[in-house]
């Protein structure tokens, strides 16, 4: 279980520890119950619901426009932006 004590970094969250034990229904799980867990992407109805992470396609990124071939000789370049 996570600290809630308060520090500089982290205001005070409003709760204790005891009053965060008292209201905590979630038991430890078994290391059986642990190894019975699936990933996501078993439970497929459950997956779609999942906000996609990460970088886009390759053609996702092409389709935006966030890739310019027009000035690509076949080779590989780098085009950089001037800072303001």
């Amino acid at each position: 279980m996570q600290d809630t004590a308060q520090s500089p970094d982290r205001p005070d969250p409003g709760y204790t520890q005891d009053d965060w034990d008292a209201v905590c229904d979630n038991p430890v799980m078994t290391d059986a119950e642990l190894a019975e867990l699936r990933p996501a992407s078993a439970v497929p109805e459950v997956f779609r619901l999942l906000p996609k992470r990460g970088r886009p396609s390759a053609e996702a990124a092409e389709g935006s426009g966030l890739i310019d071939h027009s000035t690509s000789s076949g080779s590989a370049s780098t085009t950089r932006r001037a800072r303001s």
